[in-house]
């Protein structure tokens, strides 16, 4: 979804096992947020969270992803009896052919379609959601999986705004396209292609915090002080971070770090991971491999989360 380019800085998914991994102290210090006095960030916030839950499908044995037949077989998976409800995380293990598919607990079922990233992309685009990116060696043209609930009839419409190295002006017209309810990344890829419901009372702020963060604790004081604010990973520009906010939504979102040793190479232990953390209401967000020194996973729960696209 997300919710990860010029990369959109959403996160993949991942998922638990006989070790689900051990959850890590709060930060050691508090999280400042300015204008407020210090007060440190423990756990989400009190209200409902979506949980989610992870299973292995066999897609193909020995086959690479960039196979131009492997999207094929990911959206017959999704679209038989047995993973209905769930969606690709883009985990995916060519020893065993198996991929990771997660269902969340607010979401019974999805309509599927697979087409291109840039226009012209046929239907899909103005009724579907891009919710992976499938791509072919030697093929010049990007696929998606887009996807959305059965029951949703949303649709949506599309703008194209330049980010660059000026991060004021970035912002400037981040939060110009915001103001008429351009609040999800589109595409990061080969341009910056926003998306707004039609017909919906979104309006959205963009914000890209300083300083830039060297360390996993900094990393996760600056997400849980614009977590708590309800500003969630937007795009990451050069190291350069952006953050959005839906101005009408109450949702909050917290991080927090798990022991991930095998850094999701053990599709067994990953598995067992990521259900764990999902009882919870986690996905993951981001794997810091810290030089192969206990590596670490950084989850992320959404709380009062009613926009199914940015849980």
């Amino acid at each position: 979804m997300p919710p990860g380019a010029a990369v959109p800085a959403s996160g993949a998914g991942g998922d638990p096992g006989a070790n689900p991994g051990t959850e890590a102290a709060p930060p050691a210090g508090p999280v400042t947020q300015p204008g407020t006095d210090p007060a440190p960030i423990t756990g989400p916030q009190p209200g409902p969270v979506t949980t989610y839950t992870y299973k292995l499908g066999k897609v193909e044995d020995k086959i690479s992803p960039f196979d131009p037949r492997f999207r094929g077989l990911v959206l017959d998976q999704l679209n038989s009896p047995a993973f209905a409800g769930y969606y690709y995380t883009g985990s995916f293990y060519p020893d065993t052919g198996n991929g990771i598919f997660t269902r969340a607990s607010s979401t019974d079922a999805y309509l599927w379609s697979m087409d291109t990233v840039v226009a012209p992309n046929g239907h899909s685009a103005a009724s579907f959601v891009s919710m992976a990116l499938f791509m072919v060696i030697g093929e010049g043209t990007l696929r998606s999986l887009y996807g959305k609930p059965t029951a949703e009839t949303a649709t949506y419409g599309y703008m194209k705004v330049a980010i660059d190295a000026d991060v004021s002006g970035s912002l400037s017209r981040l939060n110009a396209a915001g103001a008429q309810g351009y609040c999800r990344l589109a595409s990061g890829v080969f341009e910056t292609r926003m998306m707004r419901q039609e017909g919906a009372s979104d309006v959205c702020t963009y914000e890209s915090p300083a300083p830039r963060v060297s360390s996993l604790q900094e990393r996760l004081d600056q997400l849980n002080a614009m977590g708590l604010k309800g500003f969630i990973p937007f795009f990451l520009n050069g190291g350069t971070p952006y953050y959005v906010k839906v101005n009408n939504a109450s949702t909050s979102y917290y991080y927090y770090v798990v022991d991930d040793a095998t850094g999701g190479s053990d599709e067994t232990k990953f598995l067992a991971l990521l259900n764990a953390e999902g009882a919870k209401g986690a996905t993951s967000y981001e794997y810091i491999a810290n030089g192969g020194i206990s590596p670490k996973r950084i989850f992320r729960i959404a709380t009062n989360c009613s926009r199914w696209w940015l849980c």
